[in-house]
């Protein structure tokens, strides 16, 4: 049920009541026409038009030609980014990490979206002293490596295209994917799986597991996962990594979600569909 925002001294009424009007929208009710605006808000329909054309113009509002009810604009998605940001991601992930070495013994990490790069910014080492992952800090582009691809594959559709028309793939080893018709077979596996697996595309003789930890519209901020030798990461371990890995990023995906909105919901990542609704699937169909 929507609640209008208390009053509060020193306001200015029309933006609080733009911003009633903002909060009208909801997941249960993504599209309103004029008239039910109106009466939510109690205010005229010729004031309720003027409210309407100024966000349309504002692109924060966009109508429907055929039904002429209105619906939340995609300029409102340009603030996620400064909500996410200041958001410690990686205080919620770590626990998370720990416990992926403490139960498999190899190297965990966070690594998150900046732009077209992914950054590691947690790593949680193993007690071994042969290590094979990445280290805190580095950077790397999207298209190579589970710790980089598990970001890539839940991207917009847009955003995936642009980056791989934007430059060069670079080649780590002989088994980094450099073309993007290699790089797109590579992201479906992952959007089927609902986790990513690279074997020696960074590093000769590494091997790396991640999922996707998405953001509050489905689309990947960041991916947990671990790294290691291919010795000691052997097909049998690997199957048995690949559940608790992706249930775990899931669990972060919630408590991404709840963290920012109260929400308990958690979207869940598994075999059978690749993320919930409002994610990869659903919007690419948009």
């Amino acid at each position: 049920m929507w609640n209008r925002l208390p009053q509060a001294d020193g306001t200015v009424a029309s933006l609080r009541r733009g911003i009633d009007l903002l909060f009208l929208f909801s997941e249960a009710e993504p599209t309103l026409g004029l008239r039910d605006i109106s009466a939510r808000l109690k205010i005229p329909k010729s004031t309720t038009y003027r409210f309407v054309s100024t966000l349309r113009a504002a692109g924060l509002l966009v109508q429907d030609p055929e039904s002429r009810r209105y619906r939340l604009g995609a300029r409102i998605l340009s603030l996620q980014s400064a909500v996410i940001q200041p958001m410690d991601l990686r205080s919620l992930a770590l626990p998370f990490l720990r416990d992926l070495v403490a139960r498999f013994g190899e190297t965990a990490h966070l690594t998150e979206r900046r732009g077209s790069v992914a950054v590691v910014t947690e790593v949680v080492e193993t007690p071994s002293m042969l290590r094979m992952a990445p280290k805190r800090g580095q950077v790397f582009p999207l298209h190579a490596g589970a710790f980089c691809r598990a970001i890539f594959a839940f991207l917009p559709p847009r955003d995936i295209d642009q980056i791989l028309r934007a430059k060069k793939l670079r080649r780590f080893t002989a088994d980094t994917p450099t073309t993007p018709t290699a790089v797109k077979r590579k992201l479906q596996m992952v959007r089927n799986t609902g986790y990513a697996l690279s074997l020696q595309e960074i590093t000769p003789g590494g091997c790396g597991i991640s999922a996707p930890v998405l953001g509050p519209d489905g689309w990947a901020i960041g991916c947990i996962g671990v790294s290691g030798p291919m010795h000691r990461l052997t097909e049998e371990k690997r199957r048995v990594l690949f559940e608790p890995i992706r249930r775990m990023a899931s669990e972060v995906s919630g408590l991404v979600r709840q963290h920012l909105s109260g929400a308990p919901e958690v979207f869940q990542v598994d075999s059978r569909s690749a993320v919930a609704p409002g994610s990869w699937t659903a919007n690419q169909a948009r």
